[in-house]
């Protein structure tokens, strides 16, 4: 009887998505930069896209070694697919966070300063320091000329 899922023929395909999303990433990363969507992230998006078949076939392959070596059925397997797994997603969120970090530099309009007061929020230290009741915007201290 023939599988109808083979461990081949998924291999297969990730090493087509491993040829293929490098061309991709170039396609998507030339057409954001030469459409003026984003000039400085478009190489960024292009090259994140470009790896993601390629990493994932060699995610595959390491799977494949992991679950080779500690059988397919095993708690021990589970464990070690977990930890190396987990292990590896945490260090692509944080190489990805620090690589997207807005830039703190960068102002403009639409960005928020860090040390401007918010509308809603009055600054610590006025409402802490030098309070008065007159400060209290509450009903029962509005003063009504």
């Amino acid at each position: 009887m023939r599988e109808i899922v083979s461990v081949e023929g998924i291999g297969r395909i990730w090493i087509i998505l491993a040829v293929l999303s490098p061309l991709v990433g170039f396609v998507v990363g030339v057409f954001r930069r030469s459409g003026g969507l984003d000039r400085v992230g478009a190489p960024r998006i292009g090259i994140c896209i470009g790896l993601v078949g390629p990493a994932n076939w060699l995610l595959w392959k390491l799977y494949n070694a992991l679950t080779d070596r500690n059988g397919l059925d095993t708690v021990r397997n589970f464990a070690v697919n977990l930890a190396v797994f987990l292990t590896i997603g945490l260090a692509i969120g944080v190489v990805a966070g620090r690589i997207h970090r807005p830039d703190p530099e960068a102002t403009g309009p639409d960005t928020p300063q860090a040390d401007a007061p918010r509308p809603d929020h009055p600054r610590p230290d006025a409402s802490l320091t030098h309070y008065s009741p007159t400060d209290d915007p509450s009903p029962e201290n509005s003063q009504q000329p």
